[in-house]
């Protein structure tokens, strides 16, 4: 029932940009008139990560992990971490925390505020993340899990991630 969605990257981002077809990218440019910057580092954005989580967690019915959970990775010279936040007129509105190992990046945690869905901040913020996972010589990027043939399922899907099978044994 469950599945990672993993992108195999290309060299370029310009090639991706060829990849993801038109409809994905009229959603990025659509994205682009509405003021949006992105950012990413570790600590100092912890408390912008945490807002914007914690938010979406809450209007989803889902208990939040405790601020200092992330703090913890973020701290932990043995992880690649890095936290991703896009902003709108200088308010945090979209977030991912970051892992990297082994080539792959992967974002096991990522929230966007229902507000900023009208500005596509989603689209923004994984398309940002995807271009310096490129950059930064990344040959793959891991989408997380998802229920197959869930909302989150196809999403990652259009950014051209393929599934793989995850199996729990009880």
């Amino acid at each position: 029932d469950k599945a990672s969605l993993i992108l195999k990257l290309p060299a370029q981002a310009d090639q991706l940009w060829q990849d993801i077809g038109t409809k994905v990218r009229a959603q990025i440019k659509k994205a682009d008139s509405f003021d949006l910057t992105f950012k990413t580092g570790k600590q100092e954005l912890l408390d912008d990560f945490y807002k914007v989580f914690a938010i979406n967690m809450r209007d989803l019915g889902t208990p939040v992990y405790a601020k200092s959970f992330f703090a913890n990775l973020l701290r932990e010279p043995a992880l690649n971490t890095r936290l991703a936040l896009v902003y709108r007129h200088g308010k945090p509105v979209s977030c991912g925390f970051l892992l990297s190992y082994h080539g792959t990046q992967e974002i096991p945690w990522a929230s966007t505020l229902r507000e900023a869905n009208a500005f596509n901040a989603n689209m923004f913020l994984y398309w940002n993340i995807l271009k310096q996972a490129i950059d930064s010589g990344h040959a793959f990027f891991d989408f997380g899990r998802s229920s197959k043939d869930a909302g989150t399922f196809k999403f990652k899907q259009q950014w051209g991630a393929h599934p793989h099978g995850l199996y729990w044994h009880y």
